[in-house]
């Protein structure tokens, strides 16, 4: 799918070949990403497949995704934890 498409799309959940064309990679290293935990946008595993809630990809996407935010707000000390990762 391309960007245009999944902004049209109406489905809440999107797949790693959804996206994949968008990020220029395999499927196959979105769902590993996922798996490992080191995808910088939302992503759950449900058994082996790999969903990805469609606005928080938009959200990663068009740079006003929070997660970093979030995340340096629940740290004890305020900084970001060594597996944050900036983009």
């Amino acid at each position: 799918m391309t960007l245009e498409q999944i902004r049209a799309s109406d489905k809440d959940f999107l797949i790693p070949a959804d996206i994949a064309e968008v990020l220029d990679c395999n499927p196959h290293s979105i769902r590993i990403e996922a798996a490992n935990g080191t995808l910088p946008f939302h992503a759950i595993r449900v058994g082996s497949r790999t969903k990805i809630p469609r606005m928080a990809f938009l959200a990663w996407m068009d740079g006003t995704d929070t997660n970093e935010n979030r995340a340096i707000a629940s740290s004890a000390d305020g900084q970001p934890g060594a597996d944050q990762t900036e983009r």
